[in-house]
């Protein structure tokens, strides 16, 4: 009975394991095939009173069908077919090391997931296999919206290029070194097609420095290249390379500017000079128009509030206007985004006019009646400055309401030369109050009878 209970503890921690175990009474002698106290095997028929027929091959290669006298056993162990199945699935339906492709995740969810669900939907797998299929359909839809993932990271559409584009390279540097070797040796076929390839990297940033280099490798070879490398090779890298530089100059003090959420239109014309002289000696340069189009936006938010700040900017303004029309012209625009910019600037310049007409007469009813601009609006250093000169021209009109008042006060009194004083304070503080005119003409009328 030991043996029994302990062939029993054994066999609860074998339940995963790939076959049953047939357990044979204490003191009867198992059949030749058995060789021990228990079996391993397949068992294929326990309905039958009187025997068990099972497969003792283990699954290696053709079945070995046996007959067991039921006489001879004292407990049968059978696997849980479950997860039998399941283990035999488990590792092929994990996350992959890497993402893969869309295909794939529907191969493993339609063709091994889901079937093994059907089969055994009410079993304590079927969570296992729900959450794993979760996970894989997750990560296919972000693999459909072009993210990549290597190991645990996940890299978005745009940092996929950049790697893709970083591999490229990498392995066009290690073709460069083969090809320099095939070169000093005498050979010159290596250098056909050479062009093309290098082509290929003519908007990468370190064009410059493969140019160079191709120059160099091809140099022993001067007079029997192809044409069209000997034409690339006459390029002028030293220009592209001073462009290079002032490329990433200009990015690494944009990224400054925006990271420190800096204000003021004046940051703008060096980083604005550069993109004008990057953009007409390398308007196919990678990442160019990406960074024109958001320092645009940032322009013309500050473009905004030098339009608020009046006549103190006005050189600034014209300057970066000039510039923003001459980058329109490049080329990195597209069109219709040279189009916008145009349009947004002569907005912009209709509104400052008005404004500077507004403040330069005191007009100040017509300051207070202005709605800020939707891009004012969205900027809050403009939005601060926008209310500041409405509430300004509101507290002026209001004053010049209230010395109104103590005027009309002082004329009940039969202070004249008061009511006459406070007349003149309202109207310096708003020279267009309509208030004034009608109480002065009470005035002079009074004066007059």
């Amino acid at each position: 009975m030991l043996l029994l209970a302990l062939t029993r503890v054994f066999s609860l921690c074998a339940q995963d394991a790939d076959y049953d175990i047939v357990v044979f009474k204490d003191g009867v002698e198992p059949p030749e095939f058995a060789k021990e106290k228990q079996l391993k095997c397949r068992v294929l028929d326990n309905q039958n009173t009187n025997e068990v027929t099972v497969d003792i091959s283990l699954y290696q290669g053709i079945q070995t069908i046996r007959k067991i006298d039921r006489s001879l056993i004292a407990d049968i162990t059978l696997i849980d077919q479950a997860k039998v199945s399941y283990h035999k699935i488990k590792d092929r339906i994990a996350l992959p090391a890497n993402s893969a492709s869309v295909e794939y995740y529907d191969r493993i969810i339609h063709d091994v997931i889901q079937p093994l669900l059907k089969q055994y939907p009410d079993h304590e797998i079927a969570r296992t296999l729900t959450v794993t299929a979760r996970e894989l359909e997750r990560e296919k839809k972000l693999v459909q919206l072009g993210w990549v993932r290597r190991n645990e990271v996940w890299y978005s559409p745009d940092e996929n290029k950049t790697y893709a584009g970083q591999q490229e390279l990498a392995q066009f540097l290690v073709e460069l070194r083969e090809i320099q070797s095939e070169v000093l040796q005498g050979s010159t076929k290596p250098l056909i097609g050479l062009a093309d390839r290098l082509n290929r990297f003519k908007n990468n940033l370190y064009y410059p420095y493969l140019l160079e280099g191709v120059q160099v490798i091809a140099r022993p070879a001067k007079l029997t290249m192809p044409p069209d490398l000997s034409l690339l090779t006459k390029q002028n890298g030293q220009r592209l390379l001073e462009l290079s530089n002032q490329f990433q100059k200009a990015s690494a003090r944009f990224e400054e500017i925006r990271e420190q959420q800096l204000c003021g239109l004046e940051l703008f014309v060096p980083l604005l000079d550069a993109w004008i002289t990057v953009s007409k000696g390398w308007p196919e340069l990678e990442g160019l128009r990406e960074q024109v189009d958001l320092g645009l936006e940032a322009v013309l938010n500050n473009l905004w509030l030098s339009a608020l700040q009046g006549e103190k900017m006005d050189g600034v303004y014209n300057r970066v206007t000039g510039q923003l029309r001459l980058l329109s012209e490049t080329g990195t625009l597209t069109v219709a985004k040279g189009q916008l910019i145009r349009s947004e600037m002569e907005s912009i310049t209709s509104f400052k006019n008005q404004l500077f007409q507004f403040r330069s007469q005191e007009m100040f009813g017509k300051i207070a009646e202005l709605n800020p601009p939707e891009r004012v609006s969205s900027f809050a250093p403009a939005l601060e400055l926008f209310h500041s000169l409405i509430d300004e021209a509101k507290t002026k009109m209001a004053n010049s309401d209230q010395l109104l008042v103590a005027s009309q006060l002082a004329y009940q009194s039969q202070d004249w030369n008061q009511a006459m004083e406070q007349i003149a304070e309202a109207r310096k503080l708003w020279p267009h109050n309509p208030k004034i005119q009608v109480f002065y003409n009470q005035l002079v009328g009074d004066f007059s009878n």
